[in-house]
């Protein structure tokens, strides 16, 4: 399991190595504040690359880089335990326990939207990295899965 700390640093040697990627704006909410929207939230329509995490474990890596956003692919995850904020969803294994905790928090790197392709590319370098306990591993490359 990766850490916060870790994750950090993985994303500031990715931003190191990519120094055309104009700005990386990181945000971190509660689980319980994320939703509904504030005002000055730019991130939900932006692309970027989200976390959830309990303590310092970061339990789950994705991206968003569609016209809706990140904050569409923070408000997927959210649903993965049933119903969140009266939608209904289908339960998914291991992520009641992360998403009813108010310890819980969720991270976002906003990318620029002439970015958007970048995301993608820090996701996959966070899971490989991180292997957060969430996140499907069979697609990890075998010099990483040792």
């Amino acid at each position: 399991m990766g850490t916060k700390d870790h994750l950090k640093k993985l994303v500031d040697e990715f931003l190191s190595e990519v120094p055309s990627i104009k700005q990386v704006k990181p945000h971190e909410y509660d689980i319980n504040e994320v939703y509904p929207a504030h005002d000055g939230d730019e991130w939900r329509v932006a692309p970027g690359v989200y976390y959830f995490s309990l303590g310092d474990e970061v339990n789950y890596v994705g991206s968003g880089v569609s016209r809706w956003g990140v904050g569409y692919r923070v408000y997927k995850g959210l649903n993965r335990i049933g119903l969140r904020n009266g939608y209904p969803a289908a339960p998914m294994q291991g992520w009641s326990e992360l998403l009813n905790n108010p310890e819980s928090k969720v991270g976002i790197f906003q990318f620029e939207q002439s970015d958007w392709y970048w995301p993608l590319s820090l996701e996959a370098l966070l899971v490989w990295g991180l292997q957060p306990a969430l996140n499907n591993h069979k697609f990890r490359p075998p010099a990483l899965c040792a």
